[in-house]
């Protein structure tokens, strides 16, 4: 391994990154398709909701989401074309994704408190609407501070980037201490989980309202794209660290340090505009859906989405949430009911090892008693008296109604029926003769032919 510029490691051989490969003119044609692919899907049906522009205040949100495709294809691109400017650009598509969630959010709440304001009467009819379980923390407020700290943490690590790139020390293909790129780029990890995981809890606690707003669908489609760029940055990086893939004459260092990644954006922003026309639909936005809603003029329309003030305001929100939730003791709240949630699993979790454990229990078949084990039972059976079980025997068996009479052997304690008037005659009775008892030698009585049973 050699050093780039005195610090950044790089393969031997290697001084200059924006260096191409034999593979690069194929790769910029495929991210120009990819992009223009996209910008054709997602521009339709951003006309479609302007064109229908009947509830703006969550056309706007939608059209903000559904242009995001447009935004990673379009950096992606450039980043294939001239990987010198490829890392000074890159934090604009982690930059337009954090507000694109924010207006995700923002979306939601409108869906649960149509026509809402950020005051705090939203947030209580938010949490009057609450589902499943009753939480003791405010959590629409801590839902809307961990969703807007994703924009300012990401101007943050765009600050990191800039200033260690300037002085050669962020070094994208490395994941070594030493430099800024493992830094930012564990920041923006956190950051991001915590703000996808806060609205798809928001969803959760209010999921049948929100469900019949494909609320889900949308969460899912966006959620997706964000996965896919997060862990696809991720899985680059540990191969270039460990030389998983390796430099030729077809693909330059800079080709996969930059070009692969970036033209895997470009195709799968394809596949994600074409999944947002599903979930963002225009059509619960036309006439027919919203008879009553008066169309706003496009013209008004494509300024009033434009208009980014509602995101720069929620972000100034989520800094007077902390200080309110600081001074009511919100925090400790919700600190409070993380302990005791992590106290309950912890107990469900004992309970449910304590009963794997028991023995399994089984039922007698006459399901008048549960045992252990068959095999307890059945020496249990054993050692009872036998006389005890054979003088019962009557007790425990019941012939049908239309059964011959029964009738016992004094000498053997045996049960006797008199099968006479069911069997076929034989011939002794035609004649008039049948079967008779007679006396034993010993004075007992015995039985012949078939009248034992």
């Amino acid at each position: 391994m050699g050093l780039l510029n005195g610090n950044c490691p790089v393969p031997d051989g290697v001084e200059d990154l924006s260096i191409q490969g034999s593979a690069h003119k194929a790769m910029s044609i495929v991210a120009l398709v990819g992009l223009a692919t996209t910008f054709a899907i997602s521009v339709s049906l951003i006309i479609q909701h302007l064109r229908r522009y009947r509830l703006p205040k969550e056309q706007r949100q939608i059209i903000r989401i559904a242009f995001a495709p447009v935004v990673f294809a379009a950096v992606s691109f450039c980043e294939v074309l001239d990987y010198k400017i490829a890392q000074y650009i890159d934090p604009i598509g982690d930059l337009y994704e954090a507000f694109a969630l924010c207006a995700l959010f923002l979306l939601y709440t409108q869906f649960a408190v149509p026509n809402s304001t950020f005051n705090e009467e939203m947030f209580e009819a938010i949490k009057a609407q609450e589902e499943g379980k009753d939480l003791k923390f405010d959590w629409p407020r801590l839902t809307w501070i961990f969703t807007f700290q994703y924009p300012v943490v990401e101007i943050l690590c765009i600050i990191i980037i800039e200033a260690t790139t300037s002085t050669n020390t962020y070094c994208a293909n490395s994941l070594s201490p030493k430099f800024g790129h493992i830094w930012a780029t564990v920041l923006q990890s956190i950051s991001v989980g915590a703000a996808v995981l806060s609205v798809y809890r928001y969803y959760g606690h209010m999921k049948n309202r929100l469900s019949a707003r494909r609320a889900i669908a949308k969460l899912a489609a966006f959620k997706i794209i964000v996965g896919v760029r997060f862990f696809q940055t991720w899985i680059f990086s540990i191969l270039i660290e460990h030389d998983v893939i390796k430099t030729s004459n077809t693909f330059s260092y800079g080709d996969l340090l930059w070009g692969l990644p970036n033209v895997m954006t470009c195709i799968e922003t394809v596949l994600f505009s074409l999944g947002f026309w599903y979930a963002y639909s225009s059509t619960e936005y036309s006439s027919t859906a919203r008879p009553t809603a008066r169309r706003i003029a496009v013209p008004k329309a494509i300024l009033h989405s434009l208009n980014p003030y509602d995101l720069f305001a929620g972000i100034g929100r989520a800094v007077g949430l902390v200080l309110h939730l600081q001074r009511t003791g919100g925090f400790n709240d919700w600190s409070e009911a993380k302990k005791q949630a992590k106290i309950d699993k912890k107990r469900a979790k004992m309970e449910n090892k304590y009963a794997i454990q028991q023995p399994q229990r089984y039922q007698t078949l006459d399901g008048m008693e549960s045992m252990t084990q068959p095999a307890q039972s059945h020496r249990r059976y054993q050692s009872e008296d036998t006389s005890y079980a054979m003088g019962n025997a009557q007790n425990m068996y019941h012939p049908p109604s239309n059964s011959p009479p029964m009738y016992e052997d004094s000498s053997n304690n045996y049960l006797m029926a008199d099968v006479r008037r069911t069997r076929s005659p034989s011939p002794g009775e035609l004649d008039g003769g049948r079967y008779e008892r007679s006396s034993s030698p010993s004075g007992r009585t015995a039985v012949h032919g078939r009248d034992m049973v």
